[in-house]
């Protein structure tokens, strides 16, 4: 390496550092941001992401029905919305990093969430009487932030578009009265939603006093930010330190949860279900 190029390597840390950091409070240098993070994002979702910093809703509108039509699919989801999500919550503004720029962002994201139809499941209306709304058979508990209630609220449509009633409990709600309201609700089974990389094994605490609080319950965790390569010993160390299933996608969370919740419903991964009690249905990613 000759001096300049070692000069130029020196140079090149601290001056991405600074870009990505730039980018997080100053649109004009957001593209940077975008560029230069760990895991970036595709173009669908930097195109995404720029309108909806950039406060141009029309035009995010245009670019999801574009990609998506009008429906609110698992592919959609999984390759347009929870990637999006991943990026704000992982790379571009992780923790509690400009959370008034995030929340301007998920307020509209909501509402291109709402604008589509999600397709119902064939044979739904049978099936979804067997599913009490009054019963609250499933809640979905944001971990901790609003990110997590975002893909919550994904979930939660998703689910009844299978004829599941779920109830999602907003990610401001004290601990105390999470707690409370899960123990009037009764629910078969809570889904804690959590986006952020670093939530994995904080999550799975919480996960364990759950299932100490509401015996009765199963409970599971939807880890959206981890890829299935890098997953298998994350989640072996959690289901055998917490005794918790751990779902990685969204798909994966509608099946096993629908295997659950209504009687005979087939789930394509229970060949690949990792199963520690009798007394439990165990959930495992792929």
């Amino acid at each position: 390496m000759t001096p300049a190029s070692a000069r130029l390597t020196l140079l090149a840390t601290p001056l991405t550092a600074c870009l990505v950091a730039l980018g997080r409070y100053f649109p004009a240098f957001y593209p940077w941001s975008v560029l230069l993070a760990a895991n970036p994002p595709t173009s669908s979702e930097t195109r995404l992401i720029l309108f909806l910093t950039e406060g141009r809703l029309a035009e995010a509108k245009a670019l999801v029905h574009e990609v998506a039509g009008t429906q609110l699919s698992l592919r959609t989801a999984e390759e347009l919305f929870v990637p999006t999500i991943r990026a704000i919550e992982n790379d571009l503004f992780p923790g509690s990093t400009a959370n008034q720029t995030k929340s301007r962002i998920y307020e509209q994201m909501r509402e291109l969430v709402d604008d589509l139809i999600v397709p119902e499941r064939a044979g739904v209306n049978e099936a979804s009487s067997l599913s009490d709304p009054e019963a609250a058979g499933v809640v979905i508990l944001p971990f901790v932030g609003e990110g997590d209630e975002l893909v919550g609220n994904i979930l939660e449509r998703l689910l009844e578009a299978e004829g599941i009633a779920s109830v999602l409990l907003p990610w401001k709600t004290l601990r105390s009265e999470k707690l409370q309201r899960l123990q009037e609700l009764g629910p078969k089974c809570i889904v804690i939603s959590a986006i952020e990389a670093r939530s994995a094994m904080s999550v799975g605490k919480m996960a364990r006093s759950l299932q100490i609080s509401l015996s009765d319950a199963v409970v599971v965790i939807g880890l959206w930010s981890l890829p299935p390569e890098g997953a298998a010993r994350l989640i072996r160390k959690i289901k055998e330190s917490q005794a918790c299933s751990v779902f990685t996608d969204l798909e994966q969370a509608v099946q096993g949860v629908g295997s659950l919740i209504i009687p005979g419903r087939s789930d394509p991964d229970r060949d690949h279900a990792t199963v520690e009690s009798g007394q439990k249905p165990e959930f495992t990613d792929r």
